[in-house]
């Protein structure tokens, strides 16, 4: 019964311990990951259209900025999210007339 019960507590500990161990992911976006894949043989020159988002995200650096509380991310301001947008919108205009369309 002694040897059972300090297996019993031998395992627990080793399950403890591993819950503490540094360095591990502290936010979700520690493991956030994105997984592409596609056919060699989809036509993607038969396509004529893209979708780009009507905002943009705010990005000030490594570390979350919640001043708000509300644990949602910070958007530009209407005028400079216009800016970047209307840039992709040209870029992708340019690469349609590029390629011959």
């Amino acid at each position: 019964m002694a040897i059972k019960l300090s297996r019993l507590l031998v395992i627990l500990s080793l399950v403890l311990i591993s819950g503490c161990y540094p360095n591990g992911a502290e936010f979700i976006d520690d493991i956030d990951l994105v997984y592409t894949n596609y056919s060699n043989q989809f036509g993607f020159s038969s396509k004529q259209t893209y979708a780009i988002p009507d905002s943009v995200i705010k990005i000030t650096g490594d570390i979350f900025n919640d001043p708000d509380g509300d644990h949602k991310p910070s958007f530009l301001s209407a005028s400079s999210a216009a800016v970047i947008l209307d840039k992709i919108n040209q870029n992708m205009t340019r690469l349609w007339v590029a390629k011959g369309h």
